[in-house]
């Protein structure tokens, strides 16, 4: 059974769509294109799909920063030094 890149449900995929204008490198979108022939679907469609990868994983860094954030502040609140937490959090996320 041939595994395919994007055979993830999006969550927007019921959604109404609209066209979009892109000006992207020729040799990029010659990649994109034989990507998709490779797939088994449209180059459209293929970049629709890198799109919501992108976004999910952008997310999910913003999620990880938020979080970051809010334990800062709250060491901050019990008394933890910020020179502290500062050294504990660059040891922990990078």
């Amino acid at each position: 059974m041939k595994e395919q890149l994007c055979s993830m449900t999006s969550d927007y995929a019921a959604q109404p769509t609209t066209s979009v204008t892109l000006e992207m490198p020729v040799a990029l979108l010659q990649h994109v294109k034989k990507a998709a022939c490779l797939e088994g679907c449209n180059y459209q469609d293929l970049i629709t799909c890198y799109v919501n990868h992108g976004l999910i994983n952008s997310q999910a860094q913003i999620s990880r920063k938020e979080f970051a954030e809010h334990a800062k502040e709250v060491l901050k609140t019990h008394g933890v030094h910020s020179d502290a937490i500062t050294e504990v959090f660059n040891k922990l996320l990078y």
